[in-house]
């Protein structure tokens, strides 16, 4: 649960994108089909523990209301309070993480910003030479990854 957390986690989408970053600084192979639907499996157990959270604070804030009726205004706007960020954070990743696994294409002057960080990387150039054996489409959150990853300190990201 979130309100006992000392530091903040980063947000899902800069989670995977660090993944990709790293994977590209390092030279791996970019992932095939199975690893690609392994992170859509994480997206979706992502968005299933943000619904958990939300559910375990409306369910408290059900039973407190019931307990004391008297109570009930007070019990309703502290969990609502509680709940906002959590409810925020479900909202906001369930929109928006289905398309980090869509084709870069669909998002105009994507894949020309990679090549111009193909030119300024050979670690992208690499790993966009791989990417076109496996002849699959580059995806959305690995473009992102792609364009970045010139303007990082590579030394902050090795193993």
């Amino acid at each position: 649960m979130r309100l006992f957390r000392g530091r903040r986690k980063p947000p899902f989408a800069d989670q995977i994108a660090s993944r990709f970053a790293f994977w590209i600084i390092n030279n791996y192979p970019p992932p095939d089909q199975t690893a690609v639907e392994q992170l859509e499996r994480e997206r979706r157990r992502h968005l299933q523990w943000l619904a958990a959270q939300a559910g375990i604070y409306l369910s408290f804030g059900g039973l407190l209301a019931v307990l004391a009726p008297q109570m009930a205004v007070f019990v309703a706007v502290l969990v609502l309070l509680l709940a906002a960020p959590t409810l925020w954070l479900l909202g906001r990743d369930w929109v928006a993480t289905p398309a980090l696994f869509d084709s870069a294409e669909a998002v105009e002057g994507l894949l020309d910003e990679v090549d111009k960080a193909c030119e300024r990387s050979e670690a992208v150039s690499h790993y966009r030479k791989r990417l076109r054996r496996l002849r699959r489409p580059i995806l959305r959150i690995e473009a992102l990854a792609m364009v970045t990853v010139p303007d990082l300190d590579p030394s902050e990201w090795q193993e």
